[in-house]
């Protein structure tokens, strides 16, 4: 959740720059496909790890 925080002030601080769009679009873009992306890993391994190690 932190680095969702961080990303709005990091977009404002590209924009201050004067960077073009299309840069924009693809540091925004890369840096949600890594959240979720992250996401959905850390997700996917503790369901794996519960399902493991789950006291049957």
């Amino acid at each position: 959740m932190d680095s969702m925080q961080e990303l709005i002030p990091f977009a404002k601080e590209m924009l201050r720059q004067k960077p073009g769009r299309g840069l924009l679009k693809i540091y925004l873009l890369g840096s949600v496909l890594a959240c979720w992306c992250a996401k959905d890993w850390t997700s996917t391994n503790l369901n794996f790890i519960q399902k493991t190690f789950q006291c049957s």
